[in-house]
């Protein structure tokens, strides 16, 4: 049972950076006794620009995080925040606006009053909406009932800044491979 959950475990922090695209992942795993881990993640990725992106930085501990890559080929790395677009799922109303941004909808608020027109873009929790030609700002909680024509869309765009690893290599390669190496706590067996 307890092999189950360091399998399942293992095989979700693996997922987690499988996620981040590169063409080709592997991962092998030594767990301590104390609760440590050490990670060894190969992977196979687009460097065609000469660097790659790696936007999910992992939690190393006590800053273990090493790169390696065959002939030396890693020129140097940078850590910074960016800005990340990352697809969300609607799971609320606000959500459901977000959506259909540059849509054409009619919208039923709670006043009972409906305008067909479409949603322009959301500022803070603002919506902006251009109904004929006029213009219209409310909130997502005045909002009764949606129609749209089509079928809505059930995902957004989101940019959230977040901190990334810039990894700069020798040369520009659409099949470069490296590997991060690094220690984690929070893994174990008990």
């Amino acid at each position: 049972m307890k092999t189950n959950y360091l399998i399942i475990s293992l095989l979700v922090l693996g997922l987690a950076l499988v996620d981040q695209h590169p063409l080709q992942a592997q991962q092998n795993v030594a767990v301590f006794k104390n609760g440590s881990a050490f990670f060894v993640n190969k992977m196979r990725v687009n460097a065609s620009k000469g660097y790659y992106l790696l936007e999910k930085v992992p939690a190393a501990t006590f800053g273990t995080l090493w790169l390696t890559a065959e002939n030396n080929t890693i020129k140097g790395t940078r850590s910074y925040m960016e800005e990340v677009a990352k697809k969300v799922k609607v799971t609320s109303k606000e959500g459901m606006v977000k959506a259909q941004v540059g849509k054409a909808v009619t919208l039923t608020l709670t006043n009972d009053k409906t305008y067909q027109g479409v949603i322009q873009r959301i500022d803070g929790n603002m919506i902006v909406f251009k109904t004929g030609n006029k213009w219209m700002t409310f909130t997502a909680s005045k909002i009764k009932m949606m129609e749209l024509g089509q079928a809505p869309a059930t995902q957004f765009v989101s940019k959230e800044k977040q901190r990334v690893l810039r990894i700069d290599f020798t040369q520009s390669r659409a099949n470069q491979t490296f590997e991060l190496m690094y220690l984690q706590k929070g893994i174990s067996w008990v």
